[in-house]
């Protein structure tokens, strides 16, 4: 079960099958993969993006697909309110979230608001100030707003690389997530 299924909004809004998690969650899986326990990997042991680090009490090896499918909506989509975003823009978002933590995500997201043109304090936050001038962003803007995220995406996985020369094995794989 994950973390935070029991404090799952009581919406019937809210579903693990919301088309647009559907959607992101599967886009996720093709960049995660299977079972993975590479000796470079800081996430050491995991599954479909799931790690041992994260969940010390689950058998990662057997986790199935709607095991992760559960962990991914109420451990990742809800909490980092990824639904309240445009659908674009939340499912990078969220991808986001899984691979980089919610703060580092959420700076990425609120630089990219920035560079689309709009004064924001860049706080690490997703709250009223962000989710407003995203919801501005709805429709036309949100193809903008995605761009500049995945720009500020690639450049923070770039510096990972320079920083730490032994995460370059991965940096064409994180360039590639960056821009999908």
């Amino acid at each position: 079960m994950p973390k935070n299924y029991l404090k799952a909004p009581k919406n019937p809004k809210i579903s693990v099958d919301d088309p647009v998690f559907c959607k992101a969650f599967d886009e996720l899986i093709l960049k995660e993969g299977g079972y993975v326990n590479n000796k470079y990997d800081t996430g050491g042991e995991t599954k479909y993006g799931i790690s041992k680090k994260s969940y010390p009490d689950k058998n990662i090896k057997s986790l199935t697909k709607d095991d992760a499918k559960l962990i991914y909506y109420f451990d990742y989509w809800l909490p980092n309110k990824c639904h309240l975003l445009p659908p674009l823009v939340g499912s990078k978002y969220f991808d986001m979230c899984v691979n980089m933590g919610k703060k580092q995500a959420t700076i990425l997201l609120q630089r990219a608001i920035m560079a689309v043109g709009n004064q924001i304090d860049v706080d690490g936050r997703l709250g009223p100030q962000t989710l407003g001038f995203l919801e501005n962003s709805k429709g036309i803007g949100e193809i903008p707003t995605l761009a500049a995220l995945r720009s500020e995406m690639a450049g923070f996985y770039r510096l990972l690389a320079c920083r730490d020369p032994k995460k370059g094995i991965f940096l064409n794989g994180w360039l590639t997530r960056a821009y999908a």
